[in-house]
């Protein structure tokens, strides 16, 4: 699908699995509107639903996340990507890929829980923490090739407060690592994601009409998938290490 202006996704699953090249902007405003999509827009790109851009890959100069696990395992590149929802790029690859200048802000309640950021050479990346959004986030900085990497409040960027509480915000993980460690560790990811996503629930997960029960070990990736968006049978507690 291609667009010269705006694209609107307002129903849900409207535009899944699209392939959608905007001049503008795409919104994607409904429950897994836009999931599982390659989403191209030449201004920004706003997943406001539950699930909106869900294991998409998104390519914007803004990207606003509003929607809880919005862009949940998503792959995204560009200048500014804002979660604000909750949980909203929980498991997302956020990559500098050839940027000056990347800004990430997670102000949303763990909105960048399991997320990775990887600031690749020459970018300069600005990653701005608020309360519980930078919980369970990994920044991976390539400074031996010219990246460099910012990140507030300024005490989270000392080494002795990685992944700690400091003053009411939790702290990220950083990392240093070169150009080719950052590519395998993208491929890597790339492998381990749903393990990983399974790793975050509970053991047992009761049905809604509390007649049956199933242990961790016997997830599906479908379930999982269905999990992480709200559409599924089973009820959740939402729990990570």
């Amino acid at each position: 699908m291609t667009s010269d202006e705006n694209t609107n996704c307002d129903g849900d699953k409207s535009c899944y699995q699209a392939d959608i090249n905007a001049g503008n902007d795409i919104s994607c405003d409904a429950d897994k509107s836009c999931a599982k999509s390659t989403l191209f827009a030449s201004n920004s790109i706003s997943c406001n639903g539950k699930g909106g851009c869900y294991e998409s890959d998104i390519t914007s100069d803004t990207v606003n996340v509003y929607g809880m696990y919005g862009a949940h395992n998503a792959k995204i590149s560009a200048e500014q990507i804002n979660g604000f929802g909750v949980r909203s790029l929980t498991f997302a690859t956020i990559d500098s890929n050839n940027l000056p200048k990347m800004e990430v802000n997670l102000y949303g309640e763990e909105a960048g829980k399991g997320a990775e950021i990887y600031c690749k050479e020459n970018s300069k990346c600005i990653i701005n923490c608020k309360a519980s959004g930078c919980n369970g986030l990994t920044i991976y900085c390539d400074i031996n090739n010219g990246a460099k990497c910012d990140i507030t409040p300024d005490l989270c960027g000392e080494k002795e407060n990685d992944d700690k509480n400091v003053n009411g915000v939790d702290c990220p993980s950083w990392e240093h690592h070169s150009g080719e460690e950052l590519h395998v560790m993208i491929h890597q990811k790339d492998i381990i994601s749903m393990n990983v996503a399974r790793d975050t629930f509970t053991k047992e997960l009761e049905m809604n009409d509390g007649g049956e029960s199933i242990n961790g070990d016997e997830l599906t990736d479908d379930i999982i998938d269905g999990l992480l968006v709200g559409d599924s049978p089973y009820d959740f507690e939402w729990e990570m290490e």
